[in-house]
């Protein structure tokens, strides 16, 4: 259960803190009909020890080839952090608040393989970041990391949560390579103002993919990804093309928004987007270098929402009409301005 700061209500569990601040609480959760009588006690609900950490925890948490329940390693500072022969854990592995004494701290865990809850890096100053054999948990999430300037998972196949792979507000990170990481849930990188390569080339299905605000992102490589089980979303990159060659389905939105250097859009075996979704099934705007776009097999996206292209100034009526006029289901009432020209007064008539 964790409490590095008295004040905050425990949850149900088991967890260590480790944390450079005043005490931890570490609970243990005794339950009855009656339910959970959160007032730490000896005498019944929650049982509180409480101490001061020293180096001598993580140490313990090295020395050990199996962990169970929640780790969190909380506003602790050191030059590194090597998790030794620690190989499984059994709930979230966390690491808040940490760095070293006047810049990164390395974080290696040499032989984990198994994250039974979250891997998590949040408000950190690290670098690198080494986990050489780590198979798989829950999710994979980095965020306002500083000093990490690569991400490599050489071993990473699955990430059987929702929110999946994600980093967001490193402001170092220059490359993310998954070589074998084949499913999970989201694959995310968000605001990573230096990042130039996300690398998965093994991935087949994820949920959402969400590359945005990275304006430096040249290199986008997902070639044998076939499925998202909802959005695809594309916005702020230095992309030049975006090819994406084996994917066929997109069950919500496809939203492809304010790149300029994008050229060149290619979904060449993309069949069918926009299943119920609420809100546009297909958005290309803003992307001002945008002259051709091949979706050739897109027959089929929800007539009841909105099929949006507008403010791609390089794109002409023609490349607009061969990507909508072939739809058997769609939006009878497109939504098309300000591209090459104006209007397209085909597309708009119904082709």
């Amino acid at each position: 259960v964790v409490d590095d700061s008295v004040a905050n209500t425990p949850n149900a569990g088991s967890n260590v803190v480790l944390t450079t601040g005043p005490a931890v609480a570490i609970y243990t959760l005794r339950c009855s009909a009656a339910g959970v009588d959160p007032t730490p006690s000896t005498a019944g609900g929650w049982r509180a020890i409480w101490r001061d950490t020293t180096e001598a925890d993580l140490a313990l948490l090295a020395s050990s080839r199996f962990a169970l329940r929640n780790n969190i390693i909380d506003s602790f500072y050191a030059a590194s952090f090597n998790l030794g022969l620690l190989e499984q854990i059994g709930g979230d592995l966390h690491f808040e608040n940490v760095g070293g004494p006047t810049g990164p701290a390395s974080l290696s865990a040499p032989n984990l393989t198994n994250v039974g809850g979250d891997f998590e890096v949040l408000s950190a100053n690290v670098r690198p970041i080494s986990i050489p054999r780590l198979r798989s948990a829950v999710s994979f999430f980095l965020l306002d990391v500083i000093g990490l300037q690569a991400i490599n998972a050489p071993e990473l196949r699955s990430l059987i949560g929702d929110m999946g792979f994600y980093a967001g507000g490193c402001d170092d990170l220059l490359t993310v390579d998954l070589p074998t990481f084949e499913s999970g849930g989201n694959l995310v990188a968000d605001v990573c103002p230096l990042l130039q390569r996300v690398s998965a080339p093994e991935l087949t299905q994820a949920r959402t993919m969400y590359i945005w605000r990275n304006p430096q992102l040249t290199t986008l490589e997902v070639p044998q990804l076939a499925t998202l089980t909802r959005h695809l979303q594309v916005g702020e990159l230095g992309l030049v093309t975006l090819n994406l060659s084996s994917l066929e389905t997109v069950s919500a939105l496809v939203e492809i928004r304010d790149n300029p250097s994008l050229q060149a859009l290619s979904l060449p075996v993309l069949r069918v987007i926009g299943i119920g979704v609420d809100s546009d099934p297909l958005t290309i705007t803003g992307n001002t270098a945008l002259d051709a776009v091949d979706v050739p097999l897109l027959r089929s996206t929800d007539p009841s929402a909105n099929f949006t292209v507008t403010n791609n100034s390089a794109l002409s009526c023609t490349e607009i009409s061969d990507l909508y006029c072939p739809l058997i289901s769609r939006d009878t009432t497109p939504t098309i301005s300000n591209n090459l020209s104006a209007t397209c007064p085909a597309v708009n008539s119904g082709c």
